[in-house]
């Protein structure tokens, strides 16, 4: 079954490139959806074998021995943490492919966008398949680049190539990162093998270990859009909804978090790391909040309610609680995937128009989009019996059992905000008066039906998945990370009393509360300078800018001055046009069109010619 996944999109890509004119724009996308459910079917097999039966597959395909001695194998892992990835890949990989064709049925290119998407994929389950850190590295690389294809696809609008490319940079650092934390495993480890790196733990040095782990964090940094490097994510909304809902949801910014988990042997083991990991999420979690809280782009609420997700995730992956991270990475791909597909249908009857301040009173004109964006957003939020709320409850229980206070009140002031600007966004959208213009009435039409069967998929998964597949993923012999026997909940579960347990709860109320307020309460008690301070991102886009024109000017002298200076005067360059120059200057005069200066070269010719065979003796050979 692994194999069969693995290789659809292959198949499906190598049918398209050789067949696609046959096949015609409508055939390639329902072989793409064909595909997809296919791939959907085999996670469904092997998500249960690897959850219920306990089973973990391993092939080799191919080991490359270096000349050092090094081994670089190529091969498929699935174990929990991959069949679980798979999973989530392909049931939203499957929705997107689904919702596309009614949301992009007028797009000349959508034919593109479908191949897109497939290889996408076939990277995605690449890099989640991988049993090794140089393979993940490849995947990883294939990620960037198809992200950057589909965020780039309407290639025509200048904004979306700036936003493409910024995405493209800004995760180049994190693959910078990446491959020196390759680099110094190869040196500590001698391998990148997972089970390898994780048998030679004991003989490394901490330092060494703490060293690998921080490289990867930061790599991780870039991926799923830390604090510091998070610029990429809201600016990527400018690609087409269904793009963020596979990418920027449940896929390609978790590609950071499944690292994490994957290095869980090394975190173990580098205490230091571990606490700077845990700090960076909690920072990062209230920063995104309290960004998206004064937003009023509908796309860009959801990405950066994304980013303060991220933050939660990374914040228990450096508590060492891998098993409720890996929990709460599922639980929020599918209630995030649903917030931003429901977004698309609101976008798309309003004519592409994204402002919250030209929408209102859509409860009765989009009643369907209406149900689906409240239990998204309550997800979001953390509200009881619904998905989010078991996985984000565990988390902030496994910090405050591990006596990690600071974090801990960072990310409960997080869930605060969070149902804020959750019951906001439903308010301006909804709930309140009318802005938009009565022109504009005849173009609003609720969900059609291809829109109705991705979105009601991910409204039951986020109703329901958290509370039936809790004790698949946490517990006390249950975890995705090496250490089986461990898990932070168990100090929280005996020794945290039932008020500390509640007090998320209790905030998160009060900031739905308050959300229902947003247009009278801040405006007495908020300065419209914080408003604004955070509505600009924290002024961090314009820090990027600064910086980034300070090292392209620096840059360009040093490649001015330095790099081509020395090279033309110095190096290869300036060494052949020296010559050139020279060759110029002697014969150039020679080859002035004077048959006389024709007749002494040929001259000169002839006495070099017969100089040169002087010593030769003449050989005749004859033929009897």
């Amino acid at each position: 079954m692994i194999l069969i996944l693995f290789f659809l999109p292959v198949v499906l890509l190598v049918v398209t490139l050789f067949f696609g004119r046959r096949l015609g724009s409508i055939g390639v996308i329902i072989s793409s959806c064909f595909v997809s459910l296919l791939q959907v079917l085999c996670a469904v097999i092997v998500y249960i074998d690897s959850f219920v039966e306990h089973s973990k597959v391993m092939y080799n395909f191919k080991t490359i021995t270096l000349l050092n001695g090094y081994d670089f194998s190529f091969g498929l892992l699935a174990d929990r943490l991959s069949c679980g990835m798979l999973l989530i890949v392909t049931v939203i990989s499957l929705a997107v492919q689904v919702y596309s064709i009614a949301y992009l049925r007028d797009d000349p290119h959508r034919t593109r966008f479908s191949l897109y998407l497939q290889l996408f994929t076939f990277f995605m389950l690449f890099l989640v398949l991988s049993p090794n850190y140089f393979q993940l590295f490849l995947g990883w690389e294939g990620v960037g680049l198809t992200s950057y294809l589909l965020v780039n696809f309407w290639y025509t609008r200048t904004q979306a190539n700036k936003s493409g490319l910024k995405a493209l940079f800004v995760n180049r650092i994190g693959d910078f990162f990446y491959m020196f934390a390759l680099f110094f495993c190869l040196m500590f480890f001698n391998s990148t093998d997972f089970e390898v790196v994780r048998t030679m733990l004991i003989l490394v040095p901490t330092h060494q270990i703490e060293l690998v782990c921080l490289l990867f964090i930061l790599a991780a940094a870039a991926k799923s859009a830390q604090l510091g490097l998070h610029t990429w994510l809201p600016d990527a909304m400018e690609g087409p909804t269904p793009v963020s809902a596979l990418i920027h949801a449940a896929t390609m910014v978790t590609a950071g978090v499944f690292l994490m988990i994957r290095i869980s042997p090394l975190l173990f083991e580098a205490p230091l790391s571990s606490y700077f990991l845990l700090n960076l999420g909690a920072l990062t979690a209230l920063f995104a909040a309290l960004t998206g809280s004064c937003q009023y782009d509908l796309k860009k609420v959801v990405a950066y309610s994304t980013c303060s997700q991220l933050g939660y995730m990374m914040a228990a992956a450096g508590a060492n609680a891998f098993d409720t991270c890996f929990y709460h990475l599922v639980n929020h791909a599918f209630f995030k995937a649903l917030l931003f597909l429901t977004a698309g249908i609101i976008i798309h009857s309003m004519l592409n128009d994204q402002d919250m301040r030209r929408y209102g009173g859509f409860i009765r004109l989009l009643p369907y989009s209406y149900i689906m964006m409240l239990t998204g957003s309550l997800g979001l939020a953390g509200m009881p019996f619904l998905s989010g709320y078991y996985s984000k409850e565990n988390i902030l229980e496994s910090l405050l059992g591990q006596s990690n206070y600071f974090s801990y009140i960072l990310l409960v002031l997080t869930a605060g905000v969070t149902a804020y600007y959750s019951v906001r966004t439903i308010y301006l959208v909804f709930a309140r008066t009318p802005r938009y213009s009565l022109s504009q009435t005849g173009h609003i039409e609720d969900a059609e039906y291809l829109f109705l069967f991705p979105t009601l998929a991910l409204f039951f998964l986020t109703v329901f998945h958290g509370f039936i597949t809790k004790d698949l993923y946490i517990g006390l012999a249950v975890s995705t990370s090496t250490n089986v026997f461990y898990s932070p909940l168990l100090a929280a579960e005996f020794y945290n009393s039932i008020f500390f347990k509640l007090i998320p709860l209790f905030v998160s109320l009060l900031g739905a509360l308050f959300g229902f307020f947003s247009f009278k309460v801040p405006a007495v008690l908020v300065s419209p300078l914080v408003i604004r301070f955070f509505n600009k991102r924290w002024w961090f886009d314009y820090l990027d800018s600064y910086f980034s024109r300070l090292l392209i000017e620096d840059f360009y002298y040093v490649y001015k001055f330095i790099e081509r200076g020395l090279n033309e005067i110095v190096g290869s360059l300036g060494a052949s046009r020296t010559f050139t120059f020279i060759i110029k200057s002697v014969v150039g005069k020679l080859q002035n069109g004077s048959v006389n200066n024709i007749l002494l070269i040929v001259a000169l010719t002839l006495c070099i010619g017969l100089l040169a065979s002087v010593n030769k003796p003449l050989i005749l050979s004859y033929d009897y």
